[in-house]
């Protein structure tokens, strides 16, 4: 078995848990790998250095880089000790793997493999030049150069959309796709709440069709939403069509349900504050809908929310806009619809077609099976389990290459 880093650019568990991390972590521990997590908890208050969730033993380090408005080439030296943090925790802890998880800690990872020769994963959880570019397109152009320069001395990439993984492969990267899910041993374990009590509660009859938002609102212009249900009540005022959006921030929330309350379909919509994530699948098994964030932005094309993945897994068919990569995923789980354009009148209508189809509860049905079938963890973990035994491998045999190459001290 083999020893496996990973390198994360923020704390595992603070401000919230990084599923995909924890999940590719605690998989690399069943197959019988030890593992530690390296991550930076930056703009975090200092805690233990080490600890343990979930079986997975992590390492904190701290390295301030000054204000986020801060320039860039200030922050610098910071990081440059952050690097200097991580190949001492990396020479002690001597990983046959490492896994960098994103573009942040890629160059971390690269300059540790110089020293210490391990096999190198990259994960790539967005497109993050596009994301930079975004907020400023000299940025976004300076961060697609890093990354081409770094890979050379990457042995192998996971991502999460086939597209970015056609990009990788094209520079000559073993590449393979790795969607963030849960596991089916825990969507079969998780104990819910009778359906019919828990929509009552939030204020629904047995007759409605919910759509729903759940999750962060931050960025997501959920006005589009509401301007969509403003259509459907101008469209078909006898439409059984209801709407909750459930989320946080707090101001975020407030500010739409102000919004909702001055228009003319007010009565359809219901906000309730974020949940518990232990908690969340009570309130998804109650929508006949769930929504996806349908705004465009640069990398639209190319993200698969795992909002997407939870809602199957309770049951709940999508609604999405025909952004490529979600588009596909959806077709393909046979549970949902996608539509063209994100005018109200577009997503209106889609959402009308939906509760007119009379298909809502065989959709359900199959939502559960695309998740269980194709996309649950248990889908997803060979494929990142097979990367790590080959360049596992690949380093113990290596080594013991050169062991037997040197001759014993004193001949």
């Amino acid at each position: 078995m083999s020893r496996v880093a990973f390198l994360l650019g923020y704390d595992l568990l603070e401000p919230k848990l990084d599923r995909r991390v924890l999940l590719e972590a605690q998989s690399c521990v069943a197959r019988g790998h030890t593992v530690e997590v390296l991550c930076w908890a930056r703009r975090q208050p200092h805690r233990e250095l080490t600890g343990s969730y979930g079986g997975v033993v992590f390492h904190r380090l701290y390295q301030e880089l000054g204000v986020e408005s801060r320039p860039f080439p200030l922050k610098v030296p910071g990081y440059l000790a952050l690097v200097r943090q991580m190949l001492q925790r990396l020479t002690t802890f001597d990983p046959d793997v490492v896994i960098a998880a994103d573009l942040e800690m890629l160059p971390a990872a690269v300059t540790g493999r110089r020293f210490l020769g391990y096999g190198l994963i990259y994960d790539s959880h967005e497109d993050w030049p596009a994301m930079e570019a975004q907020t400023s397109p000299a940025l976004g152009f300076a961060t697609k150069l890093l990354e081409r320069s770094l890979l050379p001395a990457v042995d192998a990439v996971v991502t999460v959309c086939e597209t970015l993984a056609r990009r990788f492969r094209r520079r000559g990267k073993k590449c393979c796709v790795l969607l963030t899910a849960r596991t089916r041993h825990e969507v079969d374990a998780l104990i819910f709440r009778p359906r019919a009590e828990v929509r009552r509660e939030l204020g629904f009859g047995p007759d409605d069709v919910v759509a729903g938002f759940v999750g962060n609102l931050r960025h997501k212009r959920l006005e589009m939403l509401l301007e969509a249900t403003e259509f459907v009540h101008q469209r078909d005022p006898a439409s059984r069509l209801k709407v909750l959006i459930l989320g946080g921030p707090t101001e975020v929330r407030e500010a739409l349900a102000a919004r909702a309350a001055t228009s003319v379909a007010a009565a359809r919509f219901v906000f309730h504050p974020m949940v518990d994530y232990r908690q969340v699948h009570h309130y998804l098994q109650a929508l006949d809908i769930g929504i996806i964030q349908y705004n465009w932005v640069l990398w639209a094309h190319l993200a698969i929310p795992q909002k997407i993945i939870d809602y199957l897994a309770c049951g709940v068919p999508i609604l999405t806009r025909n952004f490529h990569e979600r588009a596909r995923l959806v077709r393909a789980s046979g549970a949902g619809l996608v539509f063209k354009g994100g005018e109200p009148h577009q997503a209106g209508e889609a959402l009308l077609a939906l509760e007119a189809s009379g298909l809502l509860p065989r959709l359900r049905r199959q939502a559960r099976r695309a998740f269980a079938k194709q996309l649950c963890w248990e889908r997803q973990e060979p494929k990142l389990l097979a990367l790590i035994d080959v360049l596992g491998t690949r380093r113990h045999r290596e080594a013991g290459q050169h062991t037997s190459a040197t001759p014993p001290l004193g001949e």
